[in-house]
């Protein structure tokens, strides 16, 4: 299913949104090495930020909210079963980014960008569609901080003109989800003090490949 929704909206954005040579420029400028370290500082950072604030987040909220999230984790068997892991490392990532940040946002820009400035269209668009992708999740928990990537996937959209730069981060963020942050988390200490000096620093990655990714674009 998965698979056939990918193909779908890669489909609708190439004919609907991007002329397909304009779209092949674009993944060249993308895949550029100062643009990928960009992108990877961005969705590293993202990843951990979020990572670290979620156990002193479920810590103050019901138990109920709590078990319905850790229930969809541990159903989903992303990291151990190898058909949802390529689930989530690959197709879900490219069936959600030609979905929200192309389809959907593109759509959504020309429509604010009627009445409003670039850059407010910009932020209107982003927020919808990031907001859109996080009721997507249909999980409180999940919903919320794929709303806080939703903006951040847009931003790297909306920079490049293009989806590559979001399917990147977002292959990236699943990735380091799935594997990398079992691991971290097996090196660090149990407490709200180290989780909030992770977030601190994993905020200062995102901010510092916000600002690569903006000067490189000035240039």
């Amino acid at each position: 299913m998965i698979l056939l929704e990918a193909i779908v909206f890669v489909t609708m954005y190439y004919y609907l949104c991007m002329d397909a040579d304009i779209h092949k420029s674009r993944i060249k400028e993308a895949v550029q090495p100062v643009n990928i370290l960009a992108v990877m500082l961005i969705s590293t950072g993202m990843c951990f930020f979020i990572n670290f604030q979620l156990p002193i987040v479920m810590n103050v909220l019901p138990d109920s909210i709590v078990k319905e999230y850790t229930n969809m984790l541990e159903q989903a068997g992303y990291g151990v079963e190898w058909i949802p892991t390529i689930i989530c490392l690959f197709l879900a990532p490219i069936a959600e980014e030609f979905l929200f940040r192309g389809v959907i946002f593109y759509y959504l820009i020309k429509i604010c960008e009627i009445k409003l400035s670039k850059r407010k269209a910009f932020w209107i668009a982003n927020i919808i569609q990031a907001m859109l992708f996080g009721w997507f999740h249909m999980n409180l928990i999940q919903g919320v901080y794929a709303f806080i990537i939703g903006l951040v996937l847009g931003f790297l959209a909306y920079q490049y003109k293009s989806v590559t730069s979001s399917i990147i981060a977002h292959v990236i963020n699943n990735f380091l989800s799935a594997f990398v942050w079992k691991l971290v988390v097996e090196a660090l200490p149990v407490s709200n003090g180290m989780y909030t000096v992770g977030a601190g620093l994993a905020l200062c990655v995102v901010v510092l490949g916000i600002m690569l990714c903006i000067v490189n674009n000035e240039q």
